[in-house]
């Protein structure tokens, strides 16, 4: 106990001093402070907002409804194979590829919160479905930051296939074989509260607001952090420049892949391998933001970083290995076309197939269609009220 209480004490200590070396440094460097705080709330408004609401309020609608555990209970037997946890883990990593971070950490906080998961398998789910977006592989990093999209799709293939082998090992190896039973947590998920869906709504959209206010937080704190870094000259004492990049990917993943998209003195091969190990990580400002979604679950934060780690370094590897894959092969390097504009019939057909689904314009309309179903549901219920109280009416009379 004396040891965990100065454990404690010291740990508030550390915090204590950095945070007021912080002070001092911000009121030393103000126009570093200023404007690494406009680059985060730049990212946060202009990427994260857009995207994160829309998706955080049609979840936690879906959560209110318990759809996640009714889709659970169909791949119920195939994901308690694979990962030795709920169908409702299943569900979460279909949520997490749409979305992207930090999507995951917050239903398995919100489930193992509302007592639907244990502690347990909250890790497990966490292993294997923590992942990024594909609409930010392909489209930020592939296109937009290396310039074709094919290597966006090599990123996102080491992606997606190391959070699985992550998975198994963490599911398997790792974490103990002890937790609650598959059909205690799946009937604990697909309860549906007695609430009308005007009240889900509004519960969803204040839930929303909520989770998004520290992730601005982070995002901003982060970006100040790898502002101080490039002005200080700390950085200048690395060797090579995909260290340097490697560094910032640790603070902030967006910034590390922008920082190794620039660098001319490695290979194409080795820009891929960085860029899919920092998304993978995530960095600490992912991490800071899914662990401030994971509070009050018993959930350590040296698990969560030890678990991204893992996964980075499995990432890393896979995408090394599919890319000399395809230069072996002799993949085409340009298949942009494919789905960045072409007048081919694959675009016409399977392009806008992709826009619907990875697009604003698709969260939009399911945004206009759940408001649809708000709105049906104050109508039919006001007019069944009516007729419930002239029917009453009429039974009094006679």
């Amino acid at each position: 106990m004396k040891r965990t209480r100065n454990s404690y004490n010291n740990a508030h200590i550390t915090a204590g001093v950095l945070s007021i070396a912080g002070c001092f440094l911000m009121a030393a460097c103000p126009r570093t402070v200023m404007t690494g705080a406009r680059t985060g709330i730049d990212l946060f408004m202009g990427s994260v907002l857009p995207t994160m609401f829309p998706f955080f309020v049609f979840v936690n609608f879906l959560n209110a409804l318990g759809v996640p555990g009714r889709i659970g209970n169909v791949i119920q037997k195939p994901v308690s194979q694979l990962f030795r946890c709920s169908g409702v883990g299943g569900v979460i990593l279909i949520l997490s590829m749409f979305s992207g971070y930090p999507m995951a950490a917050k239903l398995v906080g919100d489930h193992v919160r509302n007592g639907e998961i244990s502690v347990e398998e909250g890790k497990r789910i966490l292993s294997f479905s923590c992942v990024s977006g594909p609409l930010f592989l392909i489209g930020t990093v592939g296109t937009a930051m290396l310039g074709n999209s094919f290597n966006g799709y090599l990123i996102a293939a080491g992606h997606y296939l190391g959070a699985f082998l992550n998975g198994l090992l963490f599911c398997h190896w790792i974490l103990p074989r002890e937790t609650m039973s598959d059909r205690k947590a799946i009937a604990g998920a697909t309860g549906v509260r007695d609430r009308s869906l005007s009240e889900m709504m509004s519960s969803g959209i204040f839930s929303a607001v909520r989770s998004l206010i520290p992730i601005c937080g982070f995002i901003i704190l982060f970006s100040i952090g790898s502002s101080f870094l490039t002005t200080s000259g700390l950085l200048e004492f690395l060797p090579r420049e995909w260290m340097k990049a490697l560094i910032k990917g640790g603070l902030e993943m967006t910034l590390g892949c922008s920082a190794v998209s620039q660098l001319t003195d490695v290979t194409e091969l080795f820009r891929l391998g960085l860029c899919s190990a920092i998304i993978s990580f995530g960095g600490f400002s992912i991490s800071g933001q899914s662990l401030s979604m994971l509070s009050d679950t018993k959930i350590k934060s040296s698990y969560f970083l030890c678990m991204k780690l893992c996964h980075g370094v499995i990432a890393f590897l896979l995408t090394m290995a599919f890319g000399l894959a395809a230069n072996h092969f002799g993949f085409p390097g340009e298949p942009v076309s494919l789905i960045y504009g072409s007048d081919r019939t694959f675009v016409r057909v399977f392009g806008g197939l992709h826009t619907l689904l990875f697009s604003m314009g698709s969260v939009t309309a399911l945004m206009i269609l759940m408001g649809a179903v708000v709105l049906t549901d104050h109508v039919v219920m006001g007019i069944s009220r009516k007729f419930k109280e002239r029917y009453l009416k009429r039974k009094e009379n006679v």
